[in-house]
């Protein structure tokens, strides 16, 4: 008995110090941390924490790459986990990033001297959008470009997930009569949070800001 009160207050501890606050930690604790099926079933616990997020909605994988962001609130192991839905998301089709293109610049964007091939490089994706490796043909010759194209229909799997958001944060700022509850504010944070996300599916404002950064630093030869 003594053993095994033994393992449980270093258990505590453990979780306590912050060192071990992974989905598989249940496995860690109470199995050789230097063990494959550890290893294993840690692996598989982050994948599926991972898949979960990601068919959750837009709005759940931004919250997980502010998490990985936020060293001085969560675990290092935590956040490099994470840290993988800044630019590992799930992509989406080529045949929406061209018909996204056709959309934007007309059927000829081509003969406009954009060349994005389907085997071209997909950059990253994120939470709204993904990023592919171009060419873009100029009078001064050819030059790599990326091309930053939304997710389909970001903008109503955004405003479901910020309505689910929203609806979670009034119903526990009412229900729970806490003071520590009160004092997050959840319903104000979620109205913040929807103003970001709200942005980020506005491509323009991405497009303005370049132009500022352009005029700022002086770089003549970006691509508009």
């Amino acid at each position: 008995w003594k053993r095994i009160c033994g393992h449980r207050n270093n258990d505590s501890k453990l979780l306590t110090s912050g060192q071990s606050t992974t989905p598989g930690s249940l496995f860690h604790h109470r199995i050789n941390h230097n063990s494959t099926f550890a290893t294993t079933c840690n692996n598989i616990a982050w994948s599926y924490t991972l898949f979960s997020l990601q068919h959750l909605g837009p709005a759940f994988v931004k919250l997980g790459q502010w998490a990985a962001t936020r060293r001085d609130l969560f675990p290092v192991s935590f956040c490099i986990r994470l840290s993988e839905l800044h630019s590992s998301t799930y992509t989406h089709s080529f045949a929406h990033t061209q018909k996204a293109l056709v959309d934007a610049f007309g059927e000829n964007y081509e003969s406009r001297g954009l060349v994005l091939k389907e085997d071209d490089i997909i950059l990253g994706s994120g939470s709204a959008a993904q990023v592919h490796k171009a060419t873009l043909k100029t009078a001064k010759g050819e030059k790599p470009v990326a091309v930053k194209v939304l997710h389909p229909s970001i903008r109503m799997k955004v405003e479901r997930d910020l309505s689910l958001m929203q609806h979670i944060a009034n119903f526990i700022d009412l229900c729970i009569p806490l003071q520590s509850v009160k004092m997050l504010s959840l319903p104000r944070a979620v109205s913040n949070f929807a103003d970001i996300m709200r942005r980020q599916v506005d491509l323009r404002i991405e497009r303005d800001n370049l132009h500022i950064f352009r005029h700022n630093f002086g770089c003549s030869d970006m691509a508009s």
